[in-house]
């Protein structure tokens, strides 16, 4: 049973486990690239910031040039959200363009439960079943990691606290399972 709650929790962690970042709000997009075969290890820390490019729809705002941090093979830029909606972000490196998704929260509360992609990822088995909500970036390619910086999310248990998705996943699911076990005639 593990195998199939594992790919289910992946898929309800992409619609109940991040807020999306509102209007007027903040965030990173960081994207990491591939090592080249001709790098060498002592020489990272002088490399120059390679040839990338960020292209934002209208509704978002790119509020820093990238930042080169070489020691990580990261470019990070930050951006603000201008328009409630889902924007799909353009990363141009190596003659390739990328894309990811970002979606911005209508301040008016509609669709709150929507499905939030924090990470795009070179393909791969596991992370293409861990991260399923967007398809994998290509292998061989410039780019390993595309990350775009959402707010983790927590859910109201009963107007009381707040929890995570998945504690209220878990004892909801347990406290139903308890309850209808008569209904569905299932005995231990």
């Amino acid at each position: 049973m593990i195998v199939p709650f594992m790919l289910v929790i992946a898929q309800l962690q992409f619609h109940y486990g991040y807020e999306g970042v509102e209007v007027g709000e903040r965030t990173l997009l960081v994207v990491d690239l591939a090592a080249t075969d001709s790098e060498d290890a002592a020489a990272v820390g002088a490399e120059p910031r390679p040839p990338i490019e960020i292209e934002v729809p209208p509704g978002v705002a790119v509020e820093t040039d990238g930042v080169w941090i070489p020691s990580l093979r990261q470019v990070v830029w930050r951006l603000r959200a201008e328009e409630p909606g889902d924007h799909e972000l353009t990363v141009s490196t190596g003659g390739e363009a990328f894309t990811k998704s970002l979606f911005v929260a209508d301040p008016e509360g509609g669709a709150r439960w929507v499905r939030r992609s924090p990470t795009r990822r070179r393909a791969a088995i596991l992370d293409q079943l861990l991260y399923p909500a967007e398809p994998s970036l290509p292998r061989g390619g410039p780019v390993e990691r595309i990350d775009v910086q959402y707010a983790a999310a927590s859910i109201s248990f009963f107007g009381l606290f707040d929890v995570h998705w998945l504690i209220a996943f878990l004892v909801l699911s347990i406290a139903l399972a308890f309850a209808l076990r008569n209904r569905f005639g299932v005995t231990l």
